[in-house]
């Protein structure tokens, strides 16, 4: 059996916009693994696109990093599964009264 090496993608950020024109559309922000956000799309053939942050299972040969802009975008081709994501809680009541 042939198993596909798959990836763990943080969605850290999920925002619907709008154009001028009053199209909506989703945006994506996701951290690679030095801490730097990053844009993230998703290929046409992509249906289970998610509109709230989380962790996407995706497989690795059908993922790709544009580097030809000024900067990098990571586009996905499949989502094998999205698991739940839970950002943490501010940590200022550490700092602050």
């Amino acid at each position: 059996m042939d198993e596909r090496i798959t990836k763990e993608i943080k969605i850290v950020k999920a925002e619907q916009k709008s154009t001028q024109d009053g199209k909506k559309f989703m945006t994506y922000k996701t951290v690679d693994k030095k801490g730097r956000l990053m844009d993230c799309k998703f290929r046409r053939e992509v249906t289970n696109s998610p509109t709230d942050p989380c962790i996407l299972v995706v497989p690795e040969d059908n993922c790709s990093v544009d580097k030809n802009r000024q900067f990098p975008v990571l586009w996905i081709g499949e989502i094998l599964e999205i698991k739940p994501y839970a950002q943490q809680a501010s940590n200022l009541s550490e700092y602050f009264d």
